[in-house]
């Protein structure tokens, strides 16, 4: 399978934790590399745009607030099948559930305090990269 690219962001109950290095360095280790970084703060704007596709859903408010309330850490991240690999990496979005050894069961706390967002194809990639990285062309 040919390289591929997409996003990763530490939520804030990462960061604030102080986990952010480790969670790179379980990326890194997985042969992938970290094309773009930013530190990132959500506005309301912009996180009710990244989680537009959830408008209406009991939980859309909660994320928003979430997201939106401290430092992320945005990632492009490239690699041989990295969208689904990284997903896997992640682990189940519920930490709870989460299988051992993913950053969502090492890191993450509840919901939707859970460590890490993952792009879950290419085209959710493309249309998450555009808020964060306006600046990219992928």
């Amino acid at each position: 399978m040919m390289d591929q690219t997409t996003l990763l962001i530490i939520k804030p109950d990462a960061v604030r934790n102080r986990k952010v290095g480790k969670i790179i360095q379980e990326i890194e280790d997985l042969g992938f590399e970290v094309v773009e970084t930013s530190v990132y703060k959500f506005s309301r704007n912009s996180a009710t745009r990244f989680y537009n596709e959830h408008l209406g859903k009991d939980f859309f408010q909660k994320h928003v607030d979430f997201i939106s309330s401290g430092d992320c850490i945005a990632l492009v991240i490239s690699g041989e099948d990295v969208i689904n690999r990284l997903r896997l990496l992640a682990g189940s979005t519920n930490p709870a559930e989460a299988e051992v050894g993913t950053l969502r069961q090492k890191y993450g706390t509840g919901l939707p305090e859970n460590a890490v967002h993952t792009s879950d194809s290419e085209e959710s990639f493309q249309r998450e990269v555009e808020i964060i990285f306006p600046e990219l062309y992928y």
